[in-house]
C-alpha cells in the first residue's frame, strides 16, 4: 500500500513537471516588453501557481494533526556519536561496534528515559539508550547506502544545464516545421516517468519478483547502472555533436561563409589562392567536420590585423534578369579572429559578422550582426 501511495504521489508530481517543462519554454520564446523573448511570462506564471498551491496547502492546515515537538533528534544523534567517539579514545577495551563505547559513561539510574522505559516494561535491566544506540547503528548503515545518492542527483540535474547546452548545439527540428526547443527536452523525463510508473508496478516488478527478491537497494543499484549508461550514451552523442561545431579562427585567421539568398540561382565563389566552389540556392557554407563542409578559412597577410579580400562571383541558372545585375566582385573587409558571412540577395550583396560567444547584454537571441 505504501509503495502504491508513493507511486501515485510521484506520478502526480511528474504530471505537473511534464506540463510545466513543455509550456514554460513556449512562454519564454514569445516576444514581450520590447524583447524577442519573455522570461517574465515564463517565470511569472509558475510563480503565481506556486503561490496558489502554497495557499491551498495552508488552507488545509486546520485539519492537520500537529503533535508538539518533543526533542531535537538530530542533536541527540550528534551527541551520541560525539560521546561514543570520545569514549572510544579513552577506552582500553575493544567493542563490537564503535558506537557501543557510548555506554561506557551512561548511567541508566540518572536517565529519565531509561527510568520511564523500566517502568513501562517492568524490566529493571531495560535501557532506553541501548535501544537508541541500536537505532543510530541502523541509521549509519542506511546512510552508507545513500552515499552515492548526492552524486546521482548532481549528475541527474545536468539535464537542466550541460544537457541543455548539448541540445542547443544540435538540430532541434523533428520534421518539417515541427521544432522541439532545447529546454523542452526535459519534458521527456516526466513523460517517461508517467509511462514507467504503471508499467513497472503492473508488469516489470511482478515479473522480476518471480525471479529475484526485489529490495529497495537492488532497485537503486539497477537504476544507478541505467543512469550510468545514459551518460555513456550522452558522451557518444557529444562526440558526434563536436564534429558539427565550427572551428574558431586562429589569431592570424578569419573565416568567411558565403550565403546564397537567391531562390533560383547558383553562385560560384572564388577566393584568391583558393579553388572556386558553388553555393546552391538558399544555402550557406558552414563548418561541419562530419560532412566535410567548410567555410573559407583565410590567413591574414603577415603583420596585419585587417585586410580586404576580393571575392569573384558568378551566377548560373538565374531566371530573373535583375539577378544578372549583381556585382561579380565583392571586396570583403576582414579582421583576424573574426567570423564573417557574405550574403548574396536579390537586392545586392552585404557583409555581416557572426559572434560565437555567449551574449552578455541585449536580447541575446541572435548571433548574426
Amino acid at each position: 500500500m505504501l509503495s502504491l501511495f508513493f507511486s501515485m504521489f510521484y506520478f502526480s508530481i511528474n504530471a505537473g513537471s511534464m506540463i510545466s517543462t513543455f509550456i514554460s519554454p513556449i512562454f519564454r520564446s514569445q516576444p514581450c516588453l520590447g524583447q524577442d523573448s519573455c522570461y517574465p511570462l515564463a517565470f511569472g506564471i509558475p510563480a503565481i501557481l506556486m503561490i496558489l498551491a502554497t495557499c491551498l496547502f495552508m488552507a488545509g492546515s486546520f485539519w492537520y494533526k500537529k503533535p508538539p515537538p518533543k526533542e531535537n533528534i538530530f542533536a541527540e544523534v550528534a551527541r551520541a556519536i560525539g560521546r561514543a567517539i570520545i569514549n572510544k579514545f579513552h577506552s582500553g577495551t575493544s567493542k563490537e561496534h564503535w558506537l557501543d563505547n557510548y555506554m561506557d559513561t551512561h548511567v541508566c539510574e540518572k536517565d529519565l528515559k531509561c527510568l520511564d522505559l523500566r517502568k513501562q516494561t517492568r524490566n529493571k535491566r531495560a535501557c532506553q539508550k541501548k535501544v537508541f544506540i541500536d537505532d543510530v547503528k541502523s541509521l549509519l548503515r542506511v546512510l552508507i547506502m545513500f552515499l552515492p545518492v548526492p552524486m546521482f542527483w548532481a549528475l541527474y540535474d545536468q539535464q537542466g544545464s550541460i544537457w541543455l547546452i548539448q541540445g542547443i548545439q544540435m538540430d532541434c527540428r523533428l520534421s518539417g516545421n515541427l521544432l522541439l526547443l532545447p529546454d523542452q527536452v526535459q519534458t521527456l523525463n516526466a513523460v517517461l516517468i508517467l509511462v514507467f510508473i504503471p508499467l513497472f508496478q503492473v508488469i516489470v516488478y511482478p515479473i522480476a519478483a518471480k525471479c529475484i527478491k526485489l529490495t529497495p537497494l537492488r532497485k537503486m543499484v539497477a537504476g544507478g547502472l541505467l543512469a550510468s549508461l545514459s551518460f555513456l550514451v550522452t558522451g557518444f552523442v557529444q562526440l558526434s555533436v563536436n564534429e558539427t561545431l565550427p572551428t574558431l579562427p586562429a589569431s592570424d585567421e578569419a573565416f568567411v561563409s558565403v550565403w546564397n539568398q537567391l531562390d533560383d540561382c547558383s553562385v560560384k565563389a572564388t577566393f584568391p589562392g583558393h579553388n572556386p566552389f558553388n553555393v546552391a540556392p538558399n544555402i550557406t557554407t558552414t563548418d561541419n567536420r562530419k560532412t566535410g563542409e567548410s567555410s573559407m578559412h583565410l590567413k591574414a597577410p603577415s603583420g596585419t590585423k585587417t585586410w580586404t579580400v576580393p571575392i569573384q562571383l558568378s551566377y548560373t541558372g538565374c531566371s530573373n534578369d535583375k539577378f544578372q545585375n549583381l556585382p561579380n566582385v565583392f571586396n570583403a573587409k576582414l579582421e583576424t579572429t573574426k567570423i564573417y558571412y557574405v550574403a548574396i540577395s536579390p537586392n545586392g550583396i552585404y557583409q555581416g559578422k557572426s559572434d560565437p560567444s555567449k551574449p552578455t547584454q541585449g536580447t541575446g537571441e541572435f548571433s548574426l550582426g
